[in-house]
């Protein structure tokens, strides 16, 4: 009995967060030519929060249809208020050197569509993350109050230390396996 409750329990919980919520949506090419996609829930007023989301590394040309990330996290934080925007950046490979002016033209469009934000976030994994925290000390953004970076290279020299040990764990483990080397 208090499996059957429990499981009710979660997809009520699970429906109501992949309950749709209504927003409005603006897509278009900014001036480096990135793509860009920003949703906003209805209701929307200047100075709710902002969620900036960045892809990671992608060798294609920028793709019209950046993502907004998953589909229940963008549920819930459009249920929570905050409006969402993600570019596709204006270069492909590790873009860096372009993302700083593709996310200052598509904050310029945000602003001039939807008005001044409150909050923002910049989200993203991989080089999305790194991204992320470039936004944080990027002026034009204004102040950017949190970074949720996941899986980001950001130390380094110090992230390939993982893949050395596991080499030299491979190498002794697998030194007298056929075909080891």
């Amino acid at each position: 009995m208090r499996l059957v409750v429990l499981l009710l329990l979660l997809c009520g919980l699970n429906a109501s967060v992949l309950a749709q919520v209504a927003v409005v949506e603006d897509r278009g090419r900014t001036e480096s030519g990135a793509w860009y996609v920003i949703q906003t829930p209805m209701g929307w007023q200047p100075g709710d929060g902002l969620v900036l989301v960045n892809h990671g590394f992608d060798f294609r040309p920028p793709f019209e249809t950046p993502s907004l990330g998953p589909q229940v996290l963008r549920q819930r934080q459009l249920a929570q208020g905050y409006a969402l925007a993600a570019s596709s950046y204006s270069d492909q490979g590790w873009a860096l050197f372009s993302t700083r002016d593709d996310h200052a033209q598509l904050l310029t469009r945000f602003r001039e569509r939807f008005g001044e934000p409150g909050r923002i976030i910049a989200t993203g994994g991989s080089l999305g993350g790194v991204v992320a925290l470039q936004q944080a000390s990027q002026p034009e953004l204004g102040e950017v109050d949190g970074v949720y970076a996941v899986c980001t290279p950001a130390a380094g020299s110090r992230v390939w230390d993982q893949a050395f040990d596991l080499r030299l764990t491979y190498d002794a483990v697998c030194a007298d396996v056929s075909g080891g080397r």
